[in-house]
């Protein structure tokens, strides 16, 4: 008998239309795969992998499924907690691991189950990094799926020093216009355009930007 697959992530996720499509590329490969944004939903009795899911799953729940396991994108133990990505390209990190382990009811402290490694070149926007973020989470995702009992013998505890990331909200996107771009570039790199854009106060008013790529093969303006 096939085994039942569950991706669940958030109703309000940036991961919900990707996760969607991956939904559909994992039953293109025969697998028997649904995605839900509600774990009251989830069948049970099932692989459930969490990708985005922010809320916290008590151990009643947990034991409903043959096995729990999330991505989070980051060298665990270190990062654990809200917006991974977001505060290590803060900081200027060019390497980002992204970690697949086991849910557990404290956040982010599960066994290890594998990892893979993004490599940044400093100019990613945000669609441009989440896009690597997502074929980072789908390769896990896939790895996992060839042989989760294997992968889940070979768990290995998260070891060494550990540090917790606090929520990013819409304030975090406020720039300081007394200071050079340059200075911050990273945070621009971070901010969602369209749902918490970049933006400044002058003389009391507030000014939004958006930040895009302009495509090399374009003609300066003269």
């Amino acid at each position: 008998m096939t085994q039942k697959i569950e991706l669940l992530t958030s109703e309000t996720s940036w991961v919900v239309s990707r996760l969607s499509d991956l939904t559909k590329r994992l039953k293109d490969s025969r697998l028997d795969v649904s995605m839900s944004t509600d774990i009251n939903k989830c069948v049970g009795d099932s692989i459930l992998i969490l990708v985005g899911y922010d809320k916290v799953i008590p151990k009643s729940q947990l034991q409903r499924f043959k096995s729990v396991t999330l991505v989070h994108e980051s060298d665990l133990p270190k990062d654990r907690g809200w917006a991974p990505m977001s505060w290590q390209i803060l900081r200027g990190s060019s390497e980002i691991v992204i970690s697949l382990i086991l849910a557990s009811e404290k956040v982010d402290t599960g066994k290890i189950l594998d990892q893979t490694t993004i490599y940044l070149s400093g100019g990613e926007l945000h669609n441009e990094w989440r896009k690597l973020q997502f074929e980072a989470t789908e390769k896990l995702i896939r790895r996992y799926l060839k042989d989760p009992k294997d992968l889940e013998i070979s768990a290995r505890d998260q070891l060494g020093f550990f540090s917790y990331n606090s929520r990013r909200t819409v304030l975090d996107s406020q720039l300081d216009p007394a200071k050079t771009i340059a200075s911050q570039f990273n945070l621009l790199r971070i901010v969602d355009n369209e749902n918490y854009p970049a933006f400044f106060y002058i003389d009391g008013q507030r000014f939004d930007l958006a930040i895009y790529r302009r495509p090399s093969a374009d003609k300066e303006e003269k």
